[in-house]
């Protein structure tokens, strides 16, 4: 997805032909977002991207000789289709996080529960590929390793029982 993304961006008849299957296909046209290694968070917005130009990167990669070697096959679109939520959960938190001019650890722990805990139920679901729930069940051992690193923490760990008690008292 990031080398046609970054064919397209510096192709401005590719751009003209894409614009063009859009058209066709009834798709509001955009320039597909491309993954940046050093933008945190690029991943998930270059697969939002494609997924809605679905149908015209595919016939765009028909029709183009060199783009072919661009095109995904129906289980790699399966496989983007099931990360999108998973990778969103992670982009919304990062968000949330990023909107406040102090982002503090009562605030960032409810959102590592809130993440686990989807990532949990994703690893249970089996209708998803096997890959995508191994590739969550080492992002689950990740987020596990940075939350016991809290342990050693005394913020963090006054910050888990305000976590506690505000719970108590306002849910």
């Amino acid at each position: 997805m990031s080398g046609f993304a970054k064919k397209i961006r510096y192709s401005g008849p590719l751009k003209e032909r894409l614009e063009d299957e859009c058209k066709r296909a009834k798709v509001k046209y955009h320039i597909p977002e491309r993954n940046v290694v050093t933008r945190w968070n690029s991943t998930v917005v270059m697969m939002e991207s494609a997924f809605t130009l679905r149908t015209p990167v595919d016939n765009l990669c028909d029709r183009e000789p060199g783009l072919s070697k661009y095109k995904l096959t129906e289980l790699e679109w399966q496989l983007v289709s099931q990360l999108r939520p998973i990778l969103a959960g992670f982009l919304d938190a990062t968000r949330i996080m990023s909107q406040s001019n102090i982002c503090l650890v009562t605030d960032v722990i409810p959102l590592i529960d809130t993440l686990h805990a989807g990532l949990t139920d994703v690893v249970a679901d089996t209708s998803n590929h096997p890959a995508v729930r191994h590739a969550v069940q080492r992002g689950i051992s990740a987020l596990n390793k940075y939350y016991s690193l809290t342990d050693d923490s005394y913020i963090a760990r006054f910050a888990l029982r305000s976590y506690a008690f505000r719970s108590i008292l306002f849910f």
